[in-house]
């Protein structure tokens, strides 16, 4: 039976709103593939590592922030330029931020370098601006707590690359683009820099361990190093405690192990030793006490107390109970120092310990060099 001419063109008519159709679906597919590619990456693709201050100290509802790592394999260096985050690093799945003005500078290419936060839980970063070949640190912070505010730069081409404060002084801390030392900021303008302080072995980055000492990442090994004492201004790096495991950036966990970002992912320490091995944080199923709070992860790792959500200063009260924590807190200082000079044979025992565990994970090292000395001579 032949159709007629209206039947024709009303077939016709349906095929092309068809077409029309299954071309508007497979154009949403493509543009839903791509935006969920752009906005989850990997557990190693992330170089810096910092806990949200805005948990409420409830383990249970972690947020983690983290920066794309950029080397010579990256093949989209625009990842770089956004944060990231998760609820769960064992999920080994990060989304691009969905806060406001995440961007450091708009219609600029400015890679985030590391991320931090000040006493007043405003974040801050450090971001590495390329323009024709030519490369500069820029320091930028928030204007409000609200992660949707926007970003104020602070100092402009100022040659630190990370950030830190005196866990003793509060005074802010910053490491040399230049040379890898460290740097002082007296009035905290970001823009003044006085140093080298203490010249001694380049680093990438430095934060404090839960015993309150200096821990630094080495710039041009990756490794873990430890001040030899508790003043970090007079005491060098030692050169027999370091934890040769290779990572970008380290964090601590509630349970004491610290937590790297790494070329294999986030990894973990398998105790709360700075000499632990690190192992892949989904394989990592050890049952530990939680012996360290928010506030404490976040003092190691920006070197002050977020101590304005611990007392509320805007009563008279709390301002009563502000002035009784600091004098406390200095006297439990004084008293540790004391402790410190009258058991030197204790920490003389713990020192040999953490010395013997860091001389048997050397010895593993070598027995690995030489098997793979091995497997290199039998093919």
């Amino acid at each position: 039976m032949k159709l007629n001419k209206n039947n024709q063109l009303m077939l016709l008519l349906y095929f092309i709103v068809v077409v029309f159709l299954l071309l508007q679906l497979y154009e949403l597919y493509l543009y839903n593939q791509e935006h969920f590619q752009d906005n989850r990456i990997k557990n190693n693709n992330i170089q810096s590592l910092i806990l949200s201050p805005y948990n409420d100290d409830d383990i249970t509802n972690n947020k983690y922030f983290g920066s794309y790592i950029v080397n010579k394999n990256n093949k989209n260096i625009n990842n770089a330029l956004y944060f990231y985050e998760t609820i769960s690093l064992k999920s080994n799945s990060w989304i691009k931020s969905n806060y406001k003005n995440m961007l450091l500078e708009k219609n600029k290419k400015i890679i985030i370098t590391d991320i931090s936060f000040d006493k007043n839980k405003i974040m801050v970063a450090v971001g590495l601006e390329y323009n024709n070949n030519n490369h500069k640190y820029n320091i930028y912070k928030k204007k409000t707590t609200d992660l949707n505010s926007e970003w104020v730069k602070l100092a402009d081409d100022i040659k630190i690359k990370s950030l830190c404060y005196d866990n003793k002084t509060n005074k802010l801390l910053g490491i040399s683009s230049f040379d890898g030392q460290i740097y002082s900021n007296d009035d905290v303008n970001y823009l003044e820099w006085n140093g080298p302080i203490n010249y001694d072995i380049p680093m990438r980055k430095i934060m404090f361990n839960k015993e309150d000492n200096m821990i630094g990442i080495g710039l041009f090994d990756n490794y873990i190093y430890i001040k030899s004492g508790p003043n970090w201004r007079i005491e060098n790096w030692d050169k027999t405690k370091i934890n040769k495991t290779k990572v970008y950036d380290l964090l601590y966990d509630y349970d004491g192990c610290f937590l790297g970002t790494s070329n294999k992912g986030i990894i973990k320490q398998i105790n709360p030793d700075l000499s632990s091995d690190f192992i892949d944080i989904r394989k990592h199923d050890k049952k530990l006490n939680n012996i360290l709070s928010l506030f404490d992860i976040l003092k190691a790792k920006i070197g002050i107390e977020l101590d304005d959500d611990i007392l509320n200063t805007d009563t008279e009260f709390g301002k009563y109970l502000k002035k009784m924590y600091n004098v406390k807190k200095l006297t439990i200082d004084l008293c540790a120092n004391k402790k410190y000079l009258k058991n030197k044979k204790y920490n003389k025992n713990i020192d040999e310990m953490d010395e013997l565990s860091f001389k048997h994970r050397e010895i593993g090292d070598l027995y690995k060099k030489i098997e793979e000395i091995n497997e290199k001579m039998m093919k």
